[in-house]
């Protein structure tokens, strides 16, 4: 297994990893298996091009386990709140921009990112901009439609 650095998960990162690995042992091995019998009693295989998909399905498969098994492996798990009000990878962040709207946010690592529920990666703009900040502070964020400004409202 190829050694990647730490992944810098929460908990509930490395528990969902964890879940789409043994789903993918478990379950997904088991189909695609039936499906290469399958294909494979369908004739000559060097034409056969439902067995050659199937065998490709395969090797995407077992490519993700691996991954999964990487990251998995090289996990470090992210311990929130640790630092009172500083911003921290793992805190939950309360913002306030530029149209008073409040935003709230999760700093996750960039595994287990997805802005558009509120998980943004410590690496992304917003996040660099906000990691080592207290509540209070204000962030210029260099966004792709210009410059945004946030104030830290809170950081749990």
């Amino acid at each position: 297994m190829i050694s990647i650095h730490p992944v810098l998960l929460t908990e509930d990162g490395l528990t969902k990893l964890e879940q789409d690995l043994e789903y993918l042992m478990s379950v997904r091995r088991v189909e695609i298996a039936e499906d290469l019998h399958e294909a494979f009693s369908g004739g000559d295989n060097l034409d056969n091009t439902e067995y050659q998909s199937v065998q490709y399905e395969q090797l995407l498969l077992e490519s993700r386990i691996s991954y999964l098994q990487q990251l998995i492996a090289n996990a470090k798990l992210i311990e929130p709140g640790v630092d009172g009000d500083l911003v921290k990878i793992g805190d939950r962040v309360v913002l306030q921009d530029e149209m008073d709207q409040l935003e709230t946010y999760l700093i996750v690592g960039p595994i287990e990112a997805d802005p558009m529920n509120g998980r943004i990666s410590y690496e992304c703009p917003l996040g660099q901009a906000l990691i080592d900040r207290r509540s209070g502070d204000l962030v210029h964020v260099n966004a792709p439609d210009g410059e945004a400004k946030y104030r830290i409202i809170s950081v749990t």
